[in-house]
């Protein structure tokens, strides 16, 4: 018969491995949920972001007015006039976290982000808050002022913003869905009347 402290000996080792497991489950599961809450913003510039290949084409929350979590993000002609209500659905700012990654988040929002859609087979692009979101889903590898390039997910290897042929309205020959793909489509970034 055993005693209380063999007992104890024999089933320690069992309760340890399986606190560390649950710890470690815990710790995995922490590092994919995005919860850094007061990211490093820069000044409010109103960057943009165009398709190298057409400048008239901007990155554009497809929103009437103020942008809304699970908006779709498009493209759309380029708006400069500042007195134009649209004029805000095409400027974004930045957001570094602590790994040096960033958020890409509306300028009139900020808890709002460039997002991985998940709902589709080809996801979407959209506008999502990014408190509680997926790392992999939100953050963007650093895409500097001035550079022309994809922009391409942190946590996704290879995927970025792909311009679609599908139509987003007839009457903007600019206007088309965004998905994420793995054959990103290049974009100019700009700031602050930067290359605009």
């Amino acid at each position: 018969m055993k005693t209380g402290k063999n007992r104890l000996r024999t089933r320690l080792p069992a309760f340890i491995l399986c606190f560390l497991l649950a710890a470690s489950l815990s710790v995995a599961n922490a590092e994919d949920i995005l919860r850094e809450g007061a990211p490093h913003y820069d000044a409010s510039h109103g960057h943009m972001f165009w398709l190298s290949g057409n400048q008239n084409a901007a990155l554009n929350q497809y929103a009437a007015g103020a942008p809304y979590n699970g908006a779709p993000v498009t493209t759309w002609t380029k708006i400069l006039n500042t007195n134009s209500p649209d004029y805000i659905t095409q400027q974004w700012d930045l957001a570094t976290l602590s790994n040096g990654n960033w958020l890409i988040v509306t300028n009139q929002n900020r808890s709002l982000t460039l997002d991985f859609n998940r709902n589709y087979n080809t996801p979407e692009v959209q506008v999502y808050t990014y408190i509680d979101n997926y790392y992999r889903d939100c953050t963007v590898k650093q895409h500097p002022v001035g550079s022309t390039g994809p922009i391409l997910l942190a946590g996704r290897p290879g995927f970025g913003i792909t311009v679609t042929t599908e139509r987003t309205a007839l009457y903007d020959p600019n206007g088309f869905k965004c998905r994420w793909t793995t054959a990103p489509s290049s974009f100019k970034h700009a700031y602050d009347g930067v290359d605009y």
